[in-house]
């Protein structure tokens, strides 16, 4: 995914996430890189009562 409109990486997962979840698609346990484990994303996660599965960035 092309980064043009300058959007963060958060953004754009959280779009990622969003297009999953038009698409039906429904995991109860999304597994996310350590990077893209922001506030933003895990609160979106959390908001569709999916759990995640990721380590604590350093």
């Amino acid at each position: 995914m092309d980064n043009l409109k300058g959007e963060s990486k958060h953004d754009l997962a959280v779009e990622l996430l969003e297009q999953a979840k038009e698409w039906g698609l429904t995991p109860k346990y999304p597994l996310l890189d350590a990077w893209y484990a922001s506030p933003k994303v895990l609160k979106t996660v959390i908001h569709w009562g999916w759990h995640f599965v990721t380590r604590k960035p350093t």
